[in-house]
């Protein structure tokens, strides 16, 4: 199943007091183009956070956005780093709403290799940004983030070391300016050890989780790759109070991934991972899993989705629902595609025993052009799912990234009764359909397409000013008699949004 989807940018009214109808919505800027990596819900906004690109010099910098559980944006910041470094951001990035009503968001810069700690406002204005160098390190991500009794934080990465060129983990704490206050690393010489996630346990103990692995380029034959889960507790001193490793892990084993733990309802733990298989002597393919342990890190249930296709496929982020269950988001590489390994956007649920009750997959343009990565994914209150990521778009030229939000039901529906696994939309994207010019203007603005379409006016208040609907093939809006600015123009055709940025002169 397919769903090729839209350009937009949109602003506008909230209301998550009953299920709403499901869409699919981008969000495009000029320039290299925009991505988004997380999505938090707070009450009864989303909120965003991206990447974006500024012009005229393409510099990447954080994207902040305050929106509805439509996708309307109700609010924006952008921030650069005022050396010109890129922030760089991943797809399993986490960021945090602190106790102060703000947020805490972790990364490193792309030319610097260095991790970052930035802290935002409630408003998504800046507080501060620290940085963290390591001479002796060439490239230092910084994944997860957790704020501790005093107003400090606890946060977890890697260092990649110049005399191995491998990762040792490192775990850190800074207080609520960011000044660092204590650092540990993790690791040996010749193997990959990654602590990715971070629990707090209480006011004193945070549970930190990782692995240690080899590549398959590093061991003779695909079938001697390896990994090992770990975890350690530490304490708000950076003690460790007690730690727990699997036995080695083969692929044909249960080669699961042990990032980020999600404490369930019942006292234990869920997680995304993925299973390995071994394709050939010279392949080795994973399949996305939500897995249940106990809290001795045993496995309860475990279950698979899609096909062993590439070695791409994962899930990136879980979130829990309100009946119980959990929905994970992730990346797959459909069979047809597997040897170009152009992802796809999977969504897959399982109930609170683990059985499946439905998975689907999307694309926003199609695999031919383009590559997708998923992010994060949210649960609101009425059982609806909404997940986040961006696509890489090469074609048509010139390429760019382009962020995009998808809004699903309980059942997995963009639109209700559908089976996700059965029914889809076949739609054509709406990008190079329609066109909306002069842009800057003076006074008049024409947009053009094709069929029937309904056009919207906003402002950057997110206050409607003009609504046509019901447009055949073109149609015009009078701007004169407003104020100079930016505004938005929203083309709605069914459950697509296309909305173009204009500038009123």
């Amino acid at each position: 199943m397919r769903l090729l989807f839209t350009i937009i940018i949109t602003v506008g009214f909230f209301c998550i007091s009953k299920a709403q109808d499901g869409f699919i919505q981008t969000y495009e800027y000029p320039g290299l183009g925009t991505t988004f990596y997380d999505i938090l819900l707070v009450e009864d906004t989303l909120i965003v956070f991206g990447g974006i690109s500024s012009l005229p010099d393409y510099q990447w910098g954080l994207y902040f956005l305050k929106m509805d559980t439509l996708g309307n944006i109700l609010d924006y910041k952008t921030h650069y780093d005022a050396s010109g470094d890129y922030y760089s951001f991943g797809q399993d990035y986490q960021t945090i709403k602190t106790t102060d009503g703000g947020y805490a968001v972790v990364g490193q810069f792309l030319f610097r290799k260095t991790p970052f700690l930035m802290k935002l406002s409630v408003n998504g204005d800046l507080v501060f940004v620290k940085e963290y160098p390591d001479n002796s390190s060439m490239a230092d991500p910084h994944w997860n983030i957790v704020e501790i009794e005093d107003g400090g934080f606890i946060s977890t990465g890697a260092r990649q070391k110049s005399n191995d060129f491998k990762f040792d983990a490192f775990v850190m704490r800074t207080d609520k300016n960011g000044e660092k206050i204590w650092e540990y690393n993790y690791g040996s010489n010749g193997v990959w050890d990654r602590f990715k996630g971070i629990n707090k346990i209480n006011e004193n103990e945070f549970l930190i989780t990782g692995s240690t692995s080899v590549l398959t380029s590093e061991v003779p034959t695909i079938y001697d790759m390896w990994g090992i889960l770990r975890a350690i507790k530490i304490d708000t001193l950076g003690n460790v109070l007690w730690t727990w490793e699997s036995d080695i892990l083969y692929p044909g084993d249960t080669l699961l991934a042990f990032s980020q733990l999600f404490p369930s309802s019942d006292g234990n733990w869920v997680n995304e991972g993925s299973y390995a298989t071994v394709l050939n002597a010279d392949e080795i393919a994973f399949q996305g899993a939500i897995v249940k342990r106990d809290t001795n890190f045993n496995i309860i249930w475990s279950t698979l989705f899609g096909e062993p296709t590439s070695w791409r496929n994962n899930f990136t982020d879980l979130t829990p629902t309100p009946d119980g269950g959990w929905v994970a988001s992730g990346q797959y590489v459909e069979p047809a595609y597997s040897y170009d390994g152009l992802r796809s956007v999977i969504l897959a649920k399982v109930n609170a025993d683990g059985d499946s009750l439905w998975s689907r997959i999307d694309t926003v343009f199609s695999l031919q052009g383009s590559t997708h990565y998923p992010a994060g994914v949210v649960s609101l209150p009425s059982g609806s799912i909404m997940a986040c990521g961006y696509a890489d778009r090469y074609q048509p030229a010139p390429g760019k990234s382009i962020a995009w939000l998808i809004k699903v039901d309980k059942h997995g529906c963009i639109e209700p009764g559908c089976n996700p696994l059965l029914d889809g939309l076949n739609l054509s994207p709406m990008l190079e359909e329609f066109k909306v010019f002069p842009n800057p203007t003076t006074d008049n603005i024409h947009i053009s397409g094709e069929g029937f379409f309904d056009v919207l006016l906003y402002d950057l208040q997110g206050r409607l000013l003009n609504n046509k609907p019901d447009n055949y093939n073109s149609t015009m809006l009078n701007l004169k008699h407003l104020d100079r600015g930016i505004y938005f123009i929203k083309i709605r055709r069914g459950n697509l949004i296309l909305t173009k940025k204009i500038l009123k002169q």
